[in-house]
């Protein structure tokens, strides 16, 4: 095999490695002094301004190539509003510091045991909601669920019944159609061991942010519906989620942007809702982003599949061997070292991050280079 010249002399070796069996897998080539140092120039070049006005002679694209300019400059760009930012401190904040190990308080359903609680790609010009028979609302605020797909159920606030909510069906249809802004999509959880529909690209972001956090142990789109008197404000409200902890404790949760969540419709709405929760006990949180590259770290990580038997068997060295600290490029190599393919090694490695046996910076890109280390206990 012909090597680049660039390479240092202790990285001159054959990547072609044969195993105890005597059958050959090739392990990735190890980072090159060269790709790290057009990291470098990258990283030193000046930012070019992008545009804010489109210029005559663009025409009727000149709304797209302001925007396109914008996001392109903003490629590789870290806010100054997300530097030094944990998204999971929210989180954890609202879930409170409950034990993992800790026996929810009530029967928590997931893909093993139930159906899939969503409807997929219904007709654009069916029904999309519940029709919630108004009605039925008196004096106080009331809750409506679905405990299956031909009917609700209308409840007083006050009769809030955490069981009844988590084994309810979305309050909606999650179906595409011509000129939608917003993309429903199904993505698969693992805490959940099946899939679970979001509105929109960005509520599927929330959903992995949501999987990757040890603390939540339950989650649902669009449980629920608050319906308050005739006459009152808001009217009407379907959460986009609600979180149950590993103690039982539920969270309802709202997804928005941040230009949304600054808005005066929602100024508006926000406090009524978050103090109707309150009412009966169910923490309330808005969620607007997070990090760009802790987002890419997460769906880095969250792709990585390895069987049981691997992770039985190797996690437990994977976690010696780092210690206090290592490149994954080393890890994988000592892992490969001792019989564990190079590659296969690499995906455990991503899989122990998701699985918070090990540790990396999440706010820098995960690659071969970057220092994993064993999650302190």
């Amino acid at each position: 095999m012909h090597l680049p010249n660039d390479l240092p002399q202790d990285e001159h070796r054959s990547f072609s490695t044969p195993d105890a069996s005597g059958f050959e897998h090739q392990a990735c080539p190890p980072p090159t002094r060269r790709s790290a140092q057009v990291a470098e120039t990258l990283a030193a070049a000046p930012r070019v301004k992008p545009i804010t006005e489109a210029p005559i002679w663009a025409g009727a694209i000149g709304k797209w190539l302001v925007s396109n300019t914008q996001h392109h400059a903003n490629r590789g760009f870290t806010p100054p509003r997300h530097v030094g930012i944990d998204p999971l401190q929210d989180m954890t904040t609202v879930l409170g510091a409950a034990s993992a190990s800790t026996s929810p308080a009530v029967r928590l359903p997931d893909g093993t045991d139930t159906p899939l609680r969503v409807r997929l790609g219904r007709p654009s010009w069916g029904q999309r909601r519940r029709t919630i028979p108004t009605h039925a609302v008196r004096d106080a605020p009331a809750i409506v669920t679905a405990p299956n797909l031909h009917r609700v159920v209308v409840e007083n606030l006050s009769d809030f019944d955490l069981q009844r909510v988590v084994s309810s069906y979305p309050m909606r249809d999650f179906a595409r159609r011509l000129s939608q802004q917003n993309k429903p999509v199904a993505t698969y959880l693992h805490t959940m061991r099946g899939l679970v529909a979001a509105e929109s690209l960005h509520e599927r972001v929330f959903l992995l942010l949501a999987d990757f956090h040890p603390l939540v142990a339950f989650m649902a789109g669009q449980p629920f519906t608050i319906v308050w008197p005739k006459g009152s404000k808001p009217g009407t409200h379907t959460p986009d989620f609600i979180l149950v902890s590993t103690s039982g404790q539920p969270v309802v949760v709202d997804v928005k942007t941040r230009e949304d969540r600054a808005s005066v419709y929602w100024q508006v709405r926000e406090p009524v809702i978050r103090d109707t929760l309150a009412q009966v006990g169910v923490d309330y949180l808005v969620w607007t982003e997070m990090p760009r590259r802790f987002r890419k770290n997460l769906e880095n990580f969250t792709a990585a599949q390895v069987p049981e038997t691997s992770v039985d068997r190797w996690a437990p060295a994977a976690t010696t061997l780092a210690g206090a600290g290592v490149s994954a490029h080393q890890l994988a190599a000592h892992l490969d070292a001792a019989g564990y393919p190079y590659l296969n090694a690499m995906m455990l490695i991503r899989w122990l991050l998701w699985t918070h046996v090990l540790k990396t910076d999440m706010h820098r890109l995960f690659t071969p280079d970057s220092i994993v280390e064993a999650a302190k206990r």
